[in-house]
């Protein structure tokens, strides 16, 4: 879910929201070092290092050279970010390339689910009625496939 919608209040008519944790600072993780500036479109163009020029973030993003323990870091990292929350009232507006910068949500507690605890009972109510409706099923597609049946 897009983190604008929980950022507003009271409610307004909004035509489109976006949030995205700070670009500047992921593309830091992967050794970029500067783009063109000002920045007025997006996707804006890398500058530097060589290997990244003239690149935009996803092509970056694409051309680096994951490693599971890097990426692994990376989703750390981003948790932690800025985000940059943008939104419109039209389609026609224009859209910004910075919007307001808000701090990412801090959990507090984690969410762990729940283990299903079944009573033996209930287990076994809920077994017996599998064992009719397969039961049922299976007479059902037999008497349909033995055709016609005559005395």
């Amino acid at each position: 879910m897009c983190l604008s919608y929980l950022l507003y209040y009271p409610r307004i008519n909004l035509t489109r929201c976006a949030s995205i944790p700070d670009i500047m600072e992921q593309l830091h993780f992967i050794g970029v070092k500067e783009i063109y500036r000002p920045v007025r479109t997006w996707p804006f163009i890398i500058k530097s290092p060589k290997q990244y020029k003239n690149l935009s973030f996803v092509d970056a993003m694409n051309k680096f050279k994951w490693t599971r323990e890097q990426g692994l870091s990376y989703n750390n990292f981003v948790l932690r970010l800025l985000v940059n929350v943008r939104c419109s009232k039209t389609d026609n507006a224009e859209w910004m390339i910075q919007g307001m910068m808000a701090s990412p949500p801090e959990i507090e507690r984690p969410y762990v689910t729940e283990p299903v605890l079944c009573s033996s009972s209930s287990c076994l109510s809920h077994n017996l009625f599998l064992v009719l409706l397969v039961s049922l099923y299976i007479s059902s597609t037999t008497t349909r496939n033995s055709g016609p049946f005559v005395l």
